[in-house]
């Protein structure tokens, strides 16, 4: 029903003539004249979860604040997609939120590098490339790293189906014992080895 809804151009408030579609294997975006909305799938794969809306707010919410630095002006914000009280479905409208999507900025398709590449770059597009990849080192050289404690990291791995091997050799076995426990407690199933040599650890 959401999606039905989405595809249709009087869904959306700003004069929208066509509303293009592209699927992925996480989301559904929606392209319209000047707007773009992208709606999460209810997935939950390895490195993710989508399954709950609450969860697919929090990460459209994490989207936004992680590619703002990056693309100034292009992640616009948050839109809930609302149940209205006669039934009907709305954008941004005043009823209860039923899910939630990305708001960005469209750009124009023909400066997609994927379009560049497959049309044969020019020697114009020199600069522009030169430009975004500066653009791009300087934003990760200084970029604040995002901090993931190891109970997250395991439970995220355990989540995949991977098997979790904490390695070990500057702790004691009291101290080794105690931290299986915390990560156990907050992860699930983790195997704690003390040791310092990397063969061993590979064995």
């Amino acid at each position: 029903e959401a999606v039905s809804f989405l595809c249709r151009s009087d869904a959306y408030s700003e004069p929208t003539r066509e509303v293009s579609v592209v699927q992925t294997h996480r989301s559904w975006v929606f392209l319209a004249d000047a707007r773009v909305y992208k709606l999460k799938k209810a997935v939950r794969h390895e490195g993710l979860d989508f399954s709950t809306p609450e969860l697919r707010r929090f990460n459209c919410l994490e989207e936004v604040r992680l590619n703002a630095d990056l693309a100034p002006g292009v992640y616009l914000g948050v839109v809930p997609l609302t149940r209205e009280r006669d039934g009907r479905l709305a954008l941004g409208g005043q009823g209860s939120p039923i899910d939630w999507l990305v708001h960005m900025r469209r750009l124009p398709q023909d400066r997609n590098l994927d379009t560049i590449i497959r049309n044969g770059r020019s020697g114009a597009d020199e600069p522009a490339i030169r430009e975004a990849a500066g653009h791009l080192a300087r934003f990760y050289a200084t970029a604040t790293p995002e901090p993931m404690p190891a109970a997250v990291l395991c439970a995220r791995l355990e989540a995949g189906g991977r098997r979790v091997l904490y390695a070990s050799g500057e702790e004691s076995p009291d101290q080794l014992r105690l931290r299986a426990a915390r990560l156990e407690e907050d992860a699930g199933p983790v195997h704690v080895l003390g040791e310092t040599r990397l063969e061993a650890v590979l064995e």
